[in-house]
């Protein structure tokens, strides 16, 4: 891939030590991949679909070779079969050149949504972008950071010699549109298993458990137990459950969630964007407040459970 700055080089020397190691290696070198739960795309698609005017960075003029992941497991499993003798890196990429600027652009069209109007802010730093992303996307600054570092230079593969070892499939590579449609798919199915989100902080304890490990391993736990009888039915009050710290918010003190998440977004915190997918709680910190909370979200979990056809309609989940 042509540019290079401190999260590509970073990317380039770790590629080297394994080509120095003596065995044979192949190091695959990507751009943007486009794949439902993907750092990358997930901050593709937020930014377009939360902001309808865009002011953004010089970087967005830049040109990208975006992939679709499906691709990219595919070289994954062909590098698996190399010759022997090979060790060497591979730029790989989709079949379309675009600017980031293209790339948003696109997917409003492919995700049915105004086109967005962008306006040009060349003082704009890589470091306020990351910023900004952080604030208005669920992507934390620490991740978009080396995000927005990979586009500063233009990102386009140098050569396709991964072709002659592992073919493209008979109907070619994977479109931008066509990947952005397939990760669209996945993310309205629910059916996404793993995202960025679910990896570990770079201050995270080693002993987090990954998201396949047996339920008892990783640190330690506490326990909260709490009772609140419910007339609905089994199915009715799980619907309910199943909802509590999604898009269906958290069904008590909304205002303390709100601040909350607010004031761990401003530190470059991942705020409330992430929902369940969050393992951790400040427990000793908040726990007076379990009470308050957690007893008010027993209660209107179940009274929403009980008095609306439609559990994820009342008026009382919104945090």
């Amino acid at each position: 891939m042509t540019g290079a700055t401190g999260y590509l080089a970073s990317r380039a020397e770790v590629g080297e030590i394994f080509l120095r190691s003596g065995v044979p290696t192949a190091v695959l070198q990507a751009a943007v991949i486009l794949g439902s739960g993907s750092a990358s795309f997930e901050m593709l698609r937020y930014l377009t679909e939360r902001l309808p005017v865009m002011i953004t960075p010089r970087w967005v003029r830049n040109l990208v070779q975006p992939i679709a992941v499906r691709d990219v497991l595919r070289y994954l499993i062909g590098a698996a079969h190399l010759p022997p003798r090979i060790n060497r890196t591979f730029d790989i990429g989709g079949p379309d050149v675009l600017t980031y600027q293209a790339m948003m652009q696109r997917y409003t069209v492919v995700a049915g949504l105004p086109r967005r109007r962008i306006v040009p802010a060349p003082l704009l730093t890589p470091k306020l972008s990351a910023h900004w992303v952080n604030l208005v996307t669920p992507v934390l600054r620490a991740i978009a950071g080396p995000l927005i570092e990979s586009l500063v230079h233009e990102v386009v593969c140098r050569e396709h010699d991964i072709a002659e070892y592992v073919p493209a499939p008979p109907g070619g590579l994977i479109g931008y549109d066509s990947a952005v449609r397939l990760a669209l798919a996945t993310i309205r199915d629910a059916t996404v298993e793993t995202r960025w989100s679910g990896a570990s902080l770079p201050d995270s304890p080693p002993s987090d458990p990954m998201p396949r490990d047996p339920e008892w391993s990783g640190g330690s736990i506490y326990s909260d137990l709490r009772e609140q009888r419910c007339r609905a039915t089994p199915e009715r009050l799980w619907r309910v459950v199943e909802g509590i710290g999604g898009e269906q918010g958290w069904y008590s003190f909304p205002l303390a969630w709100s601040v909350r998440g607010r004031l761990d977004r401003i530190v470059g915190g991942v705020g409330l964007r992430r929902g369940r997918r969050d393992p951790h709680a400040y427990w000793w910190a908040v726990s007076p407040f379990h009470a308050v909370v957690f007893g008010g979200m027993a209660r209107n979990s179940t009274s929403t459970a009980e008095h609306s056809d439609d559990p994820w309609s009342h008026p009382g989940r919104q945090a």
